[in-house]
């Protein structure tokens, strides 16, 4: 099992990395600069320093033109002498006494002893200008002179190379400054993409996981489980919400159990309702094959009583009574089909003999309302593969329901016809029609625009049960004022739809 670790302590580990690589970063682009910086001081004070000893060298070039000049030994030449020299030597002297000097130690120390040693040798000739009138001052002062211009020079060199070698530092170090920021956006852009990857596979899919969830468990998929991809606050909130899709689950199936049985006492009350309808249409139609029986026995009880009964004359009594008496036990038998609790196994019946039953059932109702039904059927019979006895009942309670609604001596038209494999059949009334607030709930149980007492309002929803139960479809259309259609649509094998 994964060990929990929040979202705070996994970025911060990715936190640390960035902070560690932006101070790393850092430190190295501010050493990078400093040197940098100390090679850019070195290219300037070398080029100080070249424009000192240029000076110095010009002072001594001019020193040595005053001595091979016809005018040497003038007064005003050897002041002119002595006044270059003090110069020169004031130029050497700042190029000593430069305290932040960034050259290197071994460069310092080389041009310190050249420097020093040419300034001696500037100060001999300056101690010299006394004298300059005699040959051996003269010649010793020439000596001294020539051999400070090698000093200088030594010095100048000194200085160029310096500046040299700094100039190369100083690119070398602007290339490995490159070299860092260009380590530094690669790895920058290394970062964004780390951090994108992460995002995207610990918070956004496990988020957008979350949600496919929510979704799918708000459409009912009750059986779907979200997967938790890490040991966090998003997998915590996963596995609480299959924690409430079982809670939903269990539920659901304890709801939908309670709903079956309710459903089942439902249709049994239905059933039950119905039957103190379909029981005076029943007792209306039985009354014919009752009459048939008691008008036989009276007949063989006077022949009988008479002694005058032929045998052709008491097989025809006791055929119409045996007749009779199935014909009697028919009827009973449908009336126990339409009110029993379980559904009746499927057979093969005719369309026709269902509208004839259906319309027998009412015939009695119809003629107290003084309504007419009027029955249209295909030319065709067509064998159905259906429940009789809920075709029937579904029949049944959609005419009750227009003969209610209809006028004394109106209409109530049943239409049946077949499209491809599907049973059509419309129930119209001229009635006064329905409102239209009261469409979306005339299927509802126990909803009922009739007066307290005059109907219990599972007709409708009996009959939206038991069409959807087989695959069927359930439509009204009415306008008020002009009467309703109710229009079922049944498959014609109810063996496709088991």
């Amino acid at each position: 099992m994964k060990s929990f670790r929040t979202l705070t302590a996994r970025f911060g580990s990715l936190y640390a990395s960035v902070i560690a690589i932006v101070i790393g970063v850092c430190v190295v682009s501010v050493l990078q600069l400093a040197q940098l910086r100390n090679d850019a001081d070195r290219v300037m004070e070398e080029a100080r320093e070249q424009n000192v000893l240029a000076r110095a060298l010009s002072g001594v070039s001019a020193v040595q033109g005053i001595f091979e000049s016809p005018d040497a030994l003038e007064p005003e030449a050897t002041e002119q002498v002595h006044e270059l020299l003090q110069s020169s030597i004031g130029e050497l002297s700042e190029l000593e006494d430069y305290p932040d000097d960034p050259s290197r130690r071994e460069h310092q120390d080389e041009e310190a002893l050249h420097s020093t040693r040419l300034r001696r040798k500037l100060q001999q000739v300056l101690e010299l200008t006394p004298i300059l009138g005699e040959a051996a001052g003269r010649e010793r002062a020439d000596q001294l002179l020539r051999s400070s211009r090698q000093d200088a020079e030594i010095l100048r060199t000194e200085a160029m190379e310096e500046a040299q070698q700094a100039n190369q530092d100083l690119e070398r170090r602007a290339g490995a400054m490159n070299v860092v920021l260009l380590g530094t956006l690669l790895t920058a852009g290394a970062l964004l993409a780390l951090a994108f990857r992460f995002v995207q596979s610990g918070v956004v899919r496990p988020i957008r996981l979350v949600k496919e969830g929510a979704e799918r468990f708000g459409t009912g998929e009750l059986e779907h489980r979200v997967q938790i991809v890490h040991a966090d606050e998003i997998g915590d909130l996963a596995k609480s919400l299959n924690r409430m899709a079982d809670q939903l689950a269990d539920a659901q199936e304890h709801l939908e159990e309670r709903v079956r049985a309710r459903t089942r006492e439902f249709l049994r009350a239905a059933r039950l309702a119905d039957l103190g309808v379909l029981a005076s249409g029943i007792a209306h139609e039985i009354n014919t094959p009752l009459a048939s029986i008691a008008s036989c026995a009276d007949g063989l009880q006077r022949r009988l009583r008479e002694d005058r009964l032929p045998q052709d004359l008491l097989a025809e009594y006791v055929d119409t009574i045996g007749r009779e008496v199935y014909r009697a036990r028919g009827i009973t038998t449908r009336m126990l089909a339409l009110v029993r609790q379980e559904p009746s196994k499927l057979s093969s019946v005719s369309l026709k003999l269902i509208l004839d039953q259906a319309e027998t059932a009412l015939a009695h109702r119809a003629s107290q309302r003084d309504v007419k039904i009027v029955s249209r059927a295909p030319a065709d019979d067509v064998q159905l593969h259906v429940n009789g006895g809920e075709l029937v009942q579904v029949i049944v309670n959609l005419l009750s329901n227009a003969m209610d609604a209809s006028p004394a001596g109106s209409e109530v038209a049943l239409d049946a016809s077949v499209e491809g494999a599907k049973l059509l059949l419309k129930v119209t009334d001229r009635g006064p029609g329905i409102p239209e607030a009261d469409l979306d709930r005339i299927f509802e149980p126990f909803f009922t625009t009739k007066a307290p007492g005059e109907g219990t309002g599972l007709g409708l929803a009996l009959v939206c049960t038991m069409v959807e139960s087989h695959g069927g479809q359930v439509r009204v259309e009415s306008a008020v004022g002009e009467g309703s259609e109710f229009t079922v649509r049944l498959p014609i094998d109810w063996r496709r739809d088991a």
